[in-house]
Parts: structure tokens; sequence; C-alpha cells
């Protein structure tokens, strides 16, 4: 399976169209063996610097990503039953060894001694910001917490994980699910020929019935090749605002309703970060970019709400009068927007 696996032999790009569900496990767990042999002489090291410590957990860090890094990308857009089962199989395993590798108390110390030594001043700059950046890493996957209390974390990170993983499913089934097809053209009128075809055939595809683009069925989805060029292009003002409301309400209904995985996501995002000693999972977040705390988000936010309001209010009166100059009897409402900046962009 190694010499044929396009996850485990060297690539300089990934070969997406090699790679298969059966190839997923095997390239992780070939991955997780070589970094466990390498996590193994970190440990043993007693002198340590950038060489002997930083240098193998890059290559610890590229061998997941490489094995692992592919398989992510084409779970999220080229999701099918088969690679997702693997990839629900894969993803503890790779939670585990991350947090076991965070959690290494040994390479911990380490750090801390590359930070403390003389060698530490001629380092470059992004050299001791990666030091920093993994000592604080560690930190946040709970290094400091008692045993008991770090198999508790742990446990709660693993769920979340899972979690995420369903919430994310859940968006990309209900939007797969989604499937309007159109009979007539005359609803279809402002749509680019390029656009007509692909709908075309895409109700042969799912419907495995005949269709032309003249003469139809045309079939619209919710992914963006779809969804942005009705909210652009259609002139039909109904199926605008159908198209829309079915995608700002995607994975809200069962089977793929993500409501009660959000209120779970948070609480558990709200453990996560309590138990690390933080308020709340805005404050914890922030620890790793560059606003210090929500107070300064929020005050930056609303900074930038003052400044651009009033051009974003002269804008919309002119989108307004552009509308209603061109014949929109109704209110402009969200799903209309699109459609008119694009026909002022035009002009």
């Amino acid at each position: 399976m190694t010499e044929q696996n396009p996850l485990i032999t060297p690539y300089d790009l990934p070969r997406f169209h090699q790679i298969k569900p059966e190839h997923v496990l095997p390239a992780l767990q070939h991955a997780l063996d070589k970094s466990k042999k390498i996590l193994a002489e970190i440990e043993e090291v007693t002198e340590p610097s950038w060489q002997t410590v930083l240098e193998p957990l890059s290559d610890i860090g590229d061998l997941l990503h490489r094995s692992f890094g592919p398989v992510s990308h084409l779970h999220s857009v080229a999701n099918s039953e088969s690679l997702r089962e693997v990839y629900n199989q894969a993803l503890p395993l790779l939670v585990e060894f991350s947090l076991t590798l965070s959690q290494n108390k040994k390479i911990y110390q380490q750090l801390k001694e590359i930070q403390k030594s003389p060698s530490w001043v001629t380092l470059t700059m992004g050299q001791r910001r990666t030091i920093e950046h993994k000592i604080q890493a560690a930190e946040l996957a709970g290094i400091a917490l008692k045993d008991d209390e770090q198999q508790k974390f742990n446990a709660l990170i693993s769920e979340l994980r899972n979690l995420e993983t369903q919430f994310s499913n859940n968006v990309l089934d209900a939007t797969k699910a989604f499937k309007l097809v159109i009979h007539g053209k005359e609803k279809l009128r402002g749509l680019p020929e390029s656009f007509l075809e692909l709908a075309v055939e895409k109700y042969a595809a799912s419907q495995n019935k005949g269709a032309n683009t003249n003469a139809g069925p045309w079939q619209l989805g919710l992914d963006g090749a779809s969804y942005l060029p009705v909210m652009q292009f259609a002139e039909d003002r109904i199926l605008r605002h159908e198209v829309y409301a079915a995608y700002l309400t995607r994975a809200s209904t069962e089977p793929t309703d993500n409501r009660d995985l959000i209120e779970k996501i948070l609480d558990l995002r709200k453990k996560q970060a309590q138990m690390l000693g933080f308020h709340n999972f805005a404050a914890m977040s922030l620890t790793e970019k560059m606003a210090k705390n929500p107070a300064a988000v929020y005050s930056l936010t609303e900074d930038l709400l003052q400044k651009a309001f009033p051009q974003a209010q002269c804008e919309l009166e002119e989108l307004i009068v552009y509308a209603k100059k061109h014949g929109q009897k109704e209110p402009l409402e969200h799903a209309d927007i699109s459609f008119w900046a694009k026909r002022l962009e035009e002009e």
C-alpha cells in the first residue's frame, strides 16, 4: 500500500485525483508511527536547541500535514460517504496524538530552556516567535493541568472536535440536499448561457434524465457556482428570494439541524476556556491574536462602524434609487442587494 499511496509517496503538490478513501488510514498511521519515533528522539535530547528540538518538531508537523492535509481539504470540497467514514475514523487518532504532543512536558521544558539560554539572542525574530507560539500552544492545550483534569480536558476536546466535524457535515449535506428544479426558461432570464448549461447538466446527472439548455429542466443548488450567479443575475425576484432564504437557513431542519449542536459547541468551548483559567472562549482565543481582549475587539468594530456607516448608508440610498429607477417597486431587501449592485457595477 505504501508504494501506491499518494499520501505517503513524496509529492510537491497533492495528487488529489489519485487519493482514495482506502489511502487515508494507512497514510495517517504511517505518519503517526514516524512522528512517534521522532518524538521519542526529541525527548532524549539533553542540550535543547533550534536544531535538536524545533527542526524535528517541524518534521512531525510536515509529516502530519502531508498525510492528512489533502484529506481534510477533500472532506470539505469533495465529501462522500466513504471519505467521511474514514475521515471520522482518522480524526480521533490525529486529535489524540496532537494533544499528546502539545502536552509533552519534556518538550515543554526543552522549549523553556531554549528561551532562557544564551543562544536565545542569536535566534531570528521568526525563530523566537515560533518557540513562543509552541510554548503558548502547550499551555492552551492544558499542559499545566493535573493528570485527572487533563484527562477531562482531553475528553472535552475530543468531543468538541467531533461536534465541529458533525456541524460541518450537516452544512455540507444541507447544501447538497437542496435541489430546485426549474421547468420554464422565462424564470431564469438574466442568467448567463454558461450557467444554464451547468444547471441542465446538474439536472441530468441528479435525475438521470435527459435535458437541454433551451428546454430544460434546470436544477439550481446552494453551492457557490449556483447560488452566486442566481443572486447576481436572476431577474426573477421571487426566485432570488427563494434561493436566498434556502441558503440562509441551511442546516436548520432535520436531518441536518445544527441548532442543538451550536449550543453544545458553545458550552464545550466555554468549559474548555474556563478549565484553562479564562473567563470565556473569546478571551482564550485572543491570546493568539493581535487584539488583547474582547473589549479591544468591540472597540475596534465600533470604531469601524462609526467610520464606515455613513458611506454605507450613502451607497445603500444610491442603490435604492437605482433599483426603483429600473423597475423595482418593492422595498429593497437583502436578496435584492447583489442583483442591483451588479447592475450598477456594469454601468
